[in-house]
């Protein structure tokens, strides 16, 4: 399998404990609101597969393809940690 940052990334979040994932925040483009983005706290990760990131949010699970993922940010740090590149 090609590696991925984003991927591994999401993985790292879902799986090391010494990540605090309630402080990373996770932003997709979703065209069911204003501003076109919707922002989740890591913690929220239940999965990550091949081309998709799964989350639990109060109105259930959400799949979400990798591609559709704008940024991660850590937000102790003020930092992006994955950033995507507009084409």
């Amino acid at each position: 399998m090609v590696k991925n940052p984003l991927r591994d990334m999401l993985n790292r979040l879902l799986w090391d404990k010494s990540l605090d994932r309630r402080y990373f925040e996770i932003a997709f483009i979703s065209r069911g609101t204003e501003s076109g983005l919707e922002k989740v706290r890591g913690d929220r990760i239940t999965r990550v597969s091949r081309d998709y990131v799964h989350f639990l949010l109060p109105d259930g699970l959400k799949s979400i393809p990798l591609h559709r993922i704008v940024y991660i940010l850590d937000l102790k740090q003020g930092k992006y940690v994955y950033y995507k590149r507009s084409k």
